[in-house]
């Protein structure tokens, strides 16, 4: 048994070394087979890693030249929206903007969308272009498509569309068409039309004002034309209840004092005005006195060409003798000539001066009563001459003193006109001279309107004369001197110096008197004009805005100069306007931007104050509009006299109808502060003042309004905004999702 044993135990040896042989083969080839899978995957990791790394980088760099694309876009957007040189060409963004006023009604809204499109190949991006070549070595192409939805209609007359800009950038390498990258965005815009009702204006003034003819602070009024012209309108709401105003229907009155030697220009014209045109005359006044003659020549700038007999004039009207009974020039003349001539001449019972001084004695002083003084009358009457001329107020009286022309007894008839005007017209006691309202020489026309008239005077008296006279059968020499027809106010009472009568001209009463009837508007137009054209509530218009039109809120001024001022070079600020930008509330201080650039309007919504400066236009076909709803204009700046391009509209508005609008405490206005101020634009206020101590305009300065004529006629009025601010923003990778259908 034990060999046995013996002899097998060599082959269990030998068959346990061959299991053991076999488990260290399997253990290194599982090791082997381990290893391998693993160098397997990590070279499979790696390069898909690397697959990854290329296939990021690529999308990277596609989504920086889509980006850069994508603003390219929008800047040649924003660059040529109000670009007017692209008119003509479609693919131009202006163009495509003002497009849409060029359709017929049934194809824009609000009766369907109306849209356009353009494409940009690689060419027309040529930045994104430069950039994709950088960055791919040239493997990157860069493409755009545009689309412009106008979608609203937001205000009707004249209009203005709003809707969106949608823009799409593809980015692809040239080696691989199926990878890609797009980006959408999309921004607002708004296209309006700028153009007003007070664009035509000058100026417009919706209250009744009180420094029109003041002369050591003036008004001039620089208008356009021809072929054009401006408007200028003068209101009268809120006139004080003055006695002459009593009664009127419709505005009061406004008088313009017509000065012949500061507004010599003006005199043909006004002589021939197309409302009531004065016959030809003279320069001096022909009355058979050589000093009278002397004294008018330059004291009148026109005089009847010569005298003018009383009698038929006393036939056509309603007079008798006894109308001239009671006059008291008429009385003294008799009393010097004739009762005080015969007290100092002896003579029988029989003579003359014995008749005289009989009939003096019997009618007790009453004039009526003598038969000598009745006969003194009907004698004048066959030979009184007519005359009168016409003055200014600067050639009557000065301050409170009538001037030495005044005084002559031929020229004396308005001595109490001072007296009766401080009752029922106090205004009209100072006299001052008109404002330019036809430009500084009174050479540029424009349309007035509102109630508006001239102021000049009419001196009138009755010539001195030399006749004879029967009394008791003898022949008597008669010399009567100059009889002043004074002015009579006929509210006091009627005689024969304001009753109606054709006269000579435009005369249909006897007395001197003021010459208030003339519209100024009459020597370039026909008639007055009380009311702008087409409108019939003057202090109910206001500038067309809608809310819905406005580009930009603003909460604050300061958020609005933050977001809007530019600085220049040379260190100066410049003011960015884009549309119409709206600031709730608070003071806006421009006064230390010294100019602008765009086309809209700063829209001050409530309480709020513009300070202003010297203001001037980048270029010339740029537009600023201020509107102060609630507020005033105010001058600040350190220099005398300040030059501000803008139409500056100061018109309280408040919404509520109910509300007495003559108890508000503001009346928009501008408020020049010490300072000479011309603006070249326009201006439209509540309240127009001049005159001021502390807050109006120096003795010898003056306010200029030259209208602008890229105001009254822009080069084209529709102005475009694209919002900053994304309103839709998507990356797409796909081809087969791809956002241009």
């Amino acid at each position: 048994m034990n060999k046995l044993i013996h002899r097998l135990m060599p082959q269990i040896r030998i068959r346990r070394s061959y299991n053991r042989s076999g488990y260290i083969l399997y253990l290194v080839m599982s090791l082997l087979l381990v290893w391998a899978i693993m160098t397997f995957s990590l070279s499979r990791y790696k390069s898909g890693a690397v697959n990854l790394l290329s296939h990021t980088s690529m999308q990277s760099r596609l989504t920086c030249a889509a980006a850069a694309g994508m603003s390219e876009i929008w800047a040649l957007a924003r660059l040529q929206a109000n670009d007017k040189i692209g008119k003509n060409d479609e693919t131009h963004f202006y163009n495509m903007l003002n497009r849409v006023f060029d359709r017929n009604s049934n194809e824009v809204p609000p009766a369907q969308p109306y849209f356009c499109e353009r494409a940009f190949s690689a060419e027309q991006l040529p930045y994104a272009s430069i950039l994709a070549e950088e960055i791919s070595a040239g493997n990157i192409e860069v493409r755009g498509h545009c689309r412009i939805y106008f979608t609203r209609l937001i205000r009707k007359s004249p209009p203005a569309f709003s809707g969106h800009i949608e823009a799409i950038v593809t980015a692809r390498p040239k080696s691989d068409s199926q990878e890609i990258i797009e980006i959408k965005e999309r921004r607002d815009f708004k296209i309006i039309d700028t153009r007003d009702i007070f664009d035509r204006y000058a100026l417009y003034v919706k209250d009744y004002g009180f420094d029109y003819n003041r002369t050591l602070q003036k008004l001039y009024i620089e208008g356009l034309g021809p072929p054009v012209r401006s408007s200028v309108f003068l209101g009268s709401r809120h006139a004080p209840p003055y006695q002459a105003f009593k009664g009127i229907s419709g505005p009061a009155p406004i008088f313009f004092d017509f000065d012949f030697q500061q507004n010599k220009n003006l005199v043909p014209a006004l002589i021939g005005n197309l409302h009531s045109p004065i016959p030809a005359g003279g320069v001096e006044i022909p009355s058979i006195n050589g000093s009278v003659r002397a004294a008018s020549k330059d004291n009148v700038f026109w005089a009847v060409p010569m005298p003018l007999r009383f009698k038929p004039i006393y036939d056509r009207g309603d007079f008798r003798d006894s109308d001239f009974y009671t006059v008291e020039a008429l009385q003294q003349g008799y009393y010097k000539t004739f009762v005080e001539s015969a007290q100092k001449t002896s003579g029988s019972q029989y003579s003359v001066p014995a008749m005289i001084l009989d009939d003096w004695n019997r009618c007790g002083g009453n004039y009526a009563d003598s038969q000598v003084f009745r006969m003194v009358v009907a004698t004048s009457i066959e030979a009184w001459n007519y005359l009168y001329a016409y003055t200014d107020a600067r050639h009557l009286w000065d301050d409170s003193s009538w001037t030495a022309f005044a005084k002559k007894i031929q020229f004396s008839g308005l001595s109490d006109y001072i007296e009766t005007m401080k009752r029922v017209h106090p205004d009209k006691t100072v006299a001052g001279n008109m404002p330019g309202i036809f430009g500084a020489d009174d050479k540029q026309p424009v349309i007035l309107e509102g109630n508006v008239f001239f102021r000049f005077f009419k001196i009138a008296f009755f010539d001195e004369f030399t006749t004879s006279m029967t009394l008791g059968g003898k022949s008597a020499s008669v010399e009567m001197p100059a009889i002043p027809l004074h002015f009579q106010d006929a509210a006091g009472n009627a005689s024969f110096l304001n009753r109606a009568v054709r006269v000579h001209g435009l005369e249909k009463q006897l007395m001197s008197r003021e010459v208030d009837e003339i519209p100024v508007n009459s020597l370039f137009e026909i008639g007055v004009s009380p009311y702008p054209q087409n409108v019939q509530a003057p202090e109910n218009l206001f500038p067309n805005l809608s809310v819905a039109a406005i580009s930009y809120r603003y909460k604050s001024p300061e958020d609005f100069i933050a977001a809007n001022t530019t600085q220049m070079a040379d260190n100066s600020k410049r003011l960015k306007i884009d549309g119409i930008m709206y600031i709730e509330s608070g003071d806006l201080d421009l006064s230390s931007f010294k100019s602008f650039s765009g086309h809209g309007m700063i829209w001050i919504g409530f309480r709020g104050d513009v300070y202003l400066g010297d203001l001037a236009k980048s270029k010339p076909a740029d537009i600023l509009k201020i509107f102060a709803q609630d507020g005033n204009f105010i001058i600040k700046s350190d220099r005398p006299d300040v030059k501000i391009s803008a139409s500056l509209l100061a018109l309280t508005y408040f919404s509520d109808p109910q509300r007495n609008k003559a108890a508000l405490e503001n009346r928009g206005k501008l408020i020049p502060n010490r300072h000479g101020v011309e603006i070249i634009g326009n201006l439209a206020v509540d309240y127009l003042f001049l005159a001021d101590r502390n807050y109006g305009i120096p003795a010898g300065k003056s306010l200029v309004i030259k209208h602008d004529p890229f105001l009254f006629t822009p080069v084209y009025p529709k102005w475009s905004t694209i919002g900053p601010v994304r309103t839709v923003y998507s990356v797409n990778a796909s081809r087969e999702q791809s956002f241009f259908k």
